[in-house]
């Protein structure tokens, strides 16, 4: 869908907020949650951007007056102790077929939700930390992955439970259980997501679960959305 198309389904306060949003995924570290915020608006017309912006720089504020050390590692340490321990981030008991487990402001505040969406809120409070931080686009799971400076490797967090730490093997593992198929034991099994497909991602999840619930005009929406991140 060319960027200047106009929506049939989408509600206009979402498509408004998205639009601008698509060219800078790509260059514009802060487009990625502003992204995914604008697709909740289609249902959460009044869900205001602001309150997400400050409830996750309090909780980066909470982990830098907390920790002793700025060394990642510990930084690391300490926001897993604030979201998974403390606040309960999780997939929980969560509705598969419930909507607005794929919407950023009621996640953060009921935490349960979706692991793409999880993973969004972990890796955005990293990169407020100055720790660079990526989503991990695998079959039936998304995880998050920290590149800490002293590892040659990435340290794979499955946010969905409870922040487990994962090494690349054992990531590999997790998937291979959810496909039941063997994967080889490389980075291509475990592809870094660009925020365009972190977004694509997002919306396919509501479209399924649209198309479940018999919204189509919902899930119309959704693929409008999609075609306006990633073109057909």
């Amino acid at each position: 869908m060319a960027k200047d198309s106009h929506p049939n389904k989408c509600r206009p306060e979402a498509w408004q907020q998205l639009q601008p949003l698509v060219e800078q995924l790509d260059d514009n570290p802060n487009a990625l949650l502003r992204a995914c915020f604008a697709i909740c608006r289609h249902d959460l017309v009044d869900a205001d951007f602001a309150v997400v912006d400050a409830q996750i720089d309090q909780w980066t504020r909470h982990i830098l007056e907390t920790v002793h050390s700025r060394e990642p590692r510990a930084l690391m340490a300490h926001t897993h102790a604030l979201l998974f321990d403390e606040l309960g981030f999780c997939g929980g008991q969560v509705n598969q077929y419930d909507p607005v487990i794929s919407y950023l402001p009621v996640v953060m505040e009921t935490k349960h939700g979706l692991p793409v969406i999880l993973s969004m809120i972990y890796c955005e409070v990293m990169r407020r930390l100055g720790i660079t931080a990526h989503g991990i686009d695998c079959p039936s799971r998304f995880l998050a992955a920290v590149d800490l400076p002293e590892h040659p490797n990435l340290t794979y967090v499955d946010c969905y439970e409870r922040g487990h730490v994962l090494t690349q093997q054992e990531a590999v593992d997790l998937i291979e259980q959810f496909t039941d198929a063997p994967m080889p034991l490389d980075v291509e099994a475990l592809p870094i997501c660009t925020p365009r497909k972190w977004i694509h991602r997002v919306l396919s999840n509501l479209v399924y679960i649209y198309v479940h619930l018999e919204r189509e005009d919902d899930a119309e929406a959704m693929r409008e959305m999609q075609r306006l991140v990633i073109p057909e």
